[in-house]
């Protein structure tokens, strides 16, 4: 026989198995805060990571007591668990400070020996040391002034005081001085690390440079803008002359970050053309382009504010055309994300020379989600553009999302079809006619296409009876009606619900009555009286909107006596259904010619509330108070309903 792997372990035997049991039970009767401290206590990683997961939760719920008795432990034991865990305490704690369950004072004399201990640890991964700054960032606001010189600064400046102090030294320096610069007067900063803060972004380091320029914004908004233009702005356009792609990334954001305090005459003179710049570098690196491409709408409208110069404009569009056709996938997904944001910078006038191109590229691009990205905003850009330049603009792009192959793209469209649509309702007639009439195959085609996706089947049935408004009646007799049929017959519950509705309208604006008349015949023996009862209960949401969108004496003469008849249906689901719908059904109700119907509805109410299956009267019995109240209406006044039984006054 064949040696048992090394790795394999003996099986347990059964008093080691109750001793295990053993250490890993707690008693029952612990409280919430008893059970995690002493979860925590035991030692077992996954016990532990378990409090940690729901040590914010906790907080929430029972507060200071919990963030005390939970969080002075962990702050202790953190030091020994493994580095994910280790991770996961700290954000955990983070967590809570930046959702300020507890008092800033407790948060600060609890957390703060932790952050800065653990920060002073020399060698820890830089997962950790990340992990902890951004404690510290939340933590920094609810600081005093003086505890902050007087502790805090000089520990960061220590951490950075020269350049032979490690790489992890001089970050932690450039994190905690961009965190304390709100806290602190202009004349502070400038006494205090200022100058050192500039030695920074000159780092022998890459990843120094990086995280000092990250927190340039900071400081500019501290100490003011005449420091900001004569000493913060030329660092951060040296920054943009970096030969390091990230450090240039940084610096691009933090100019973005300032130029919102800086003078106009001062952005259009230094912050535009480096801007330019840029975007008209041929050869920049995908971090680079991907940074301008999340950056381009703010860039634009600040340059559009201080130029709107179309020469100077038109460069900066001329860019986004180039990105919106990179090779890089992130750049392009920025870049459809962004195009809305773009437009509106740019302003409509300015689409068809500058805009048009990108937007056509990135409704084709090859990528499922740039489109998708792209029909999520398409109705905006619509919107944006006016109903003139939509016509003329923009009818090729929607039909190339219409046909997308992706359910994910077609999802986004369907969702805002109406919208879309309304866009193209233009007072050209002739024009509108022809681009509906091109959109028609396009949504037949759509819906085919579509397979089983029940949310496209939602949201185009939820807009079909906006269509009434759009497409001629016969187009709707002949296409449409039979596919609100269609689904109203076969989709999921939501989506025969707004078929039902659909149909309801397409009856409603169907101006030939013999039509009219075999919508109503196919609604009474298709569904009313049909076998299955799902079938009826779609008749009863088609009851709901024959009320909401046709008279109450057309909904008395045609479905009220067919809504009657399902208050004794042999399937509790449709009686259930119905109860809902009884106090909409009084309200057709005219006193004194409708006595007999009132009886009968009283009845129904009645019958319902003492039902056999307790769903059914619990239903009724939650509607009686509103059926009660509901109003019947008289011959000349209106005579509110208070008991189930009606008199009719002399």
């Amino acid at each position: 026989m064949d040696a048992l792997p090394e790795d394999w372990q003996a099986v347990p035997n059964e008093k080691e198995k109750c001793e295990e049991i053993s250490r890993l039970t707690v008693p029952e009767n612990l409280n919430d805060i008893d059970r995690a401290t002493t979860l925590l206590l035991g030692g077992y990683p996954q016990q532990q990571k378990s409090v940690v997961d729901s040590f914010p939760a906790l907080v929430r719920a029972k507060g200071k007591p919990a963030f005390l008795a939970v969080g002075s432990p962990l702050c202790v034991l953190l030091p020994t668990f493994e580095l994910s865990l280790k991770v996961a305490a700290v954000e955990a704690l983070t967590a809570v400070v930046e959702s300020q369950l507890v008092a800033g004072s407790d948060v600060v004399e609890l957390l703060l020996p932790s952050v800065l201990a653990n920060i002073n640890v020399v060698g820890s991964p830089d997962e950790v040391v990340n992990a902890w700054l951004k404690c510290f960032h939340a933590i920094v606001p609810l600081l005093d002034k003086t505890l902050i010189k007087a502790k805090i600064l000089p520990v960061a400046l220590a951490k950075g005081a020269n350049d032979e102090t490690s790489v992890q030294s001089r970050v932690i320096c450039c994190a905690m001085l961009g965190s304390m610069a709100a806290c602190l007067t202009k004349e502070e900063i400038e006494r205090g690390y200022l100058r050192r803060a500039m030695t920074l972004c000159q780092d022998t380091d890459y990843i120094v440079r990086i995280n000092m320029c990250d927190g340039l914004h900071c400081l500019a908004a501290a100490v003011g803008l005449e420091v900001t233009v004569a000493t913060i702005l030329p660092e951060i356009l040296e920054l943009m002359r970096d030969e390091e792609p990230l450090v240039r990334v940084a610096a691009i954001n933090s100019l973005v970050a300032v130029m919102g305090v800086l003078p106009a005459e001062v952005r259009r003179k230094k912050a535009v053309p480096y801007c330019r710049m840029f975007f008209q570098s041929p050869d920049m690196e995908s971090q680079v382009a991907r940074c301008m491409a999340s950056q381009f709408p703010s860039v634009l409208c600040q340059v559009v504010a201080d130029i709107d110069n179309d020469l100077e404009v038109g460069v900066f569009l001329g860019a986004y055309r180039q990105l919106a056709q990179r090779q890089d996938l992130e750049t392009r997904r920025l870049c459809a994300e962004s195009c809305a944001a773009v437009l509106k910078a740019a302003t409509p006038r300015r689409y068809a020379t500058h805009v048009h191109e990108a937007l056509t590229a990135l409704v084709a691009d090859p990528d499922q989600e740039v489109r998708r990205l792209m029909a999520l905003q398409f109705h905006d850009i619509c919107k944006m553009l006016g109903k003139e330049r939509c016509a003329q603009y923009m009818k090729r792009p929607f039909l190339n999302l219409l046909g997308d192959e992706s359910n994910a793209v077609r999802v986004q469209v369907m969702a805002s079809l109406v919208q879309t649509l309304d866009q193209f309702c233009i007072a050209n007639e002739e024009a509108r006619t022809r681009a509906f009439a091109d959109f028609l195959p396009a949504l037949l085609a759509a819906d085919a296409g579509c397979g089983y996706c029940w949310r496209i089947h939602h949201h185009l049935m939820l807009a079909l009876p906006h269509f009434v408004h759009m497409f001629t009646s016969d187009e709707i007799n002949e296409h449409f009606l039979p596919m609100a049929m269609r689904y109203m017959a076969g989709g999921v519950a939501p989506v025969r619900e707004a078929a039902a509705d659909a149909v309801v309208v397409f009856m409603r604006h169907n101006r030939k009555q013999a039509q009219r008349t075999d919508i109503y015949c196919k609604l009474l023996r298709d569904y009313a009286r049909a076998k299955s009862h799902w079938r009826r209960m779609t008749f009863i949401d088609a009851c709901h909107h024959v009320v909401r969108r046709f008279s109450t004496k057309f909904f008395k003469t045609y479905f009220l006596d067919a809504c009657l008849e399902l208050t004794t249906d042999p399937v509790p689901n449709v009686r259930l259904h119905l109860a809902a719908l009884l106090p909409a059904l009084k309200q057709s109700i005219r006193l004194p010619e409708d006595v007999e119907q009132l009886e009968r509805l009283n009845s129904a109410m009645s019958n319902l509330a003492t039902d056999n299956d307790r769903d059914v009267a619990a239903q009724a019995r939650a509607v009686n108070d509103l059926f009660k109240r509901t109003p019947v209406s008289l011959t000349h006044r209106t005579y509110n309903q208070v008991h189930s039984k009606t008199t009719i006054p002399a």
